[in-house]
């Protein structure tokens, strides 16, 4: 038996330790409700927009969309507002902040055990980090939401003004925000990073808070546009433009309206099935400190959710053509992913995600393997329990805990 096996072997059984564990833990844990901040507000589960935290659902994008408001007429939102606070007892950290209070902190503890032999530490346990999240509604038509890691800027803090005279189609964002272009954002992300949102090319990296000003809004109850201009670095750079088409099949519609079933006849398969399609845009260009202009940056990608009941299957792809302004030469770039998600119980979901790069920098492509297990033991907390194998590294094992206040 070769070293490789025995390696690949104790990774598994390290893992296997942490799933039983955790499992043990999550049969026992009570039907919980959320305290996060929204959750509070409206008197609602985490599981009304998270399918898990901090992965959003299709109410939680509707939500998103609408600028923190309740989807529908004017009178859904406050009517869900006036609704008792949610109650905080069988939550983790009950009753810790109150219950109108538009803040919450989320905070994350991990470790990861390494195979390979060459590694001078293979267990590593990183540091406990907190981010702060900020969101509400002033009246029917301005939404805000901020994020911060504790220190330097904030990677999101912006308004939301919404249907601006009555109208779904005119929406506008403005302030420090994470651009509508891949639907992939980092908050979506479970296993693993998604390297198609957060991979630096060329100096370059999609999902990160820029400033700016976004149009964006819902047609037709099934369609989704924006677009933006964003500052794409430090003041003085040269701005960046974006656009982002997309449409969604099935399910509860942009309008937030549920599908309607005649109750008469047998139930297809497509009751049950939910399809958002998307594509997008980005074109901007790199400054360097002395004023030069270094990459012309253009991106195009193209962003696939599949759903139906508790599996789920997304994908995504990125094509980048940039060019070296100094060299005068092109810069390739593709990046695509595939991700398969299947939630067994409330409080247990398994996932499986693949990624592959290819870069001009890269002597090969670089493949990505990373599959594991999500564990609810209330709705506020999140076990993360993985393995992954690089094309550039060993096998990996990896524990997080995550929680939401």
């Amino acid at each position: 038996m070769n070293s490789k096996t025995n390696n690949v072997r104790s990774a598994i059984r390290f893992i296997l330790a942490l799933m039983t564990m955790f499992a043990s833990f999550g049969v026992a844990a009570r039907e919980a409700h959320a305290i996060p901040a929204f959750a509070r507000e409206y008197g609602v589960p985490c599981e009304t927009c998270h399918m898990t935290i901090t992965r959003r659902n299709e109410f939680g994008d509707l939500f998103r969309k609408w600028g923190y408001h309740w989807p529908g007429a004017p009178e859904s939102d406050s009517a869900a507002r006036k609704q008792e606070p949610v109650e905080m007892a069988p939550s983790l950290f009950a009753n810790v902040l109150p219950s109108r209070l538009p803040f919450s902190v989320i905070g994350s503890m991990s470790g990861s055990y390494v195979t390979d032999p060459k590694a001078q530490h293979p267990l590593t346990v990183a540091s406990p980090s907190l981010t702060f999240a900020a969101g509400g509604n002033f009246g029917e038509h301005i939404g805000f939401w901020g994020t911060w890691l504790g220190q330097g800027t904030p990677n999101e803090l912006y308004m939301h003004l919404t249907r601006l005279g009555g109208r779904r189609e005119l929406n506008l964002m403005v302030g420090r925000f994470e651009q509508s272009t891949t639907v992939f954002k980092i908050n979506e992300a479970l296993i693993s990073r998604y390297a198609l949102g957060t991979a630096n090319i060329n100096g370059h990296t999609v999902s990160t808070g820029r400033n700016g000003i976004e149009w964006n809004g819902m047609f037709f109850d099934r369609a989704f546009l924006a677009a933006g201009v964003v500052q794409q670095g430090e003041a003085g750079s040269w701005p960046a433009y974006y656009y982002h088409v997309g449409t969604k099949f099935g399910g509860v519609d942009y309008a937030g309206n549920e599908p309607h079933y005649d109750l008469d006849r047998q139930p297809k398969f497509t009751d049950d099935l939910v399809i958002n399609l998307d594509h997008w845009g980005y074109h901007s260009t790199l400054r360097a400190k002395d004023g030069a202009d270094t990459v012309e940056l253009r991106r195009l990608g193209l962003d696939l959710k599949v759903r139906y009941r508790e599996a789920a299957i997304w994908a995504g792809t990125m094509v980048g053509s940039d060019v070296d302004l100094q060299a005068s030469r092109s810069l390739k770039s593709f990046t695509a992913f595939g991700e398969a998600s299947y939630q067994i119980t409330s409080w247990l979901t398994a996932l499986y995600l693949y990624q592959y790069q290819d870069q001009t920098k890269f002597t090969e492509p670089v493949e990505t393997h990373d599959g594991g297990f999500l564990f609810l033991p209330y709705q506020n907390v999140r076990v993360r329990a993985a393995v992954g194998h690089s094309s550039l590294t060993d096998q990996t094992a990896a524990l997080q805990v995550l929680f939401g206040m």
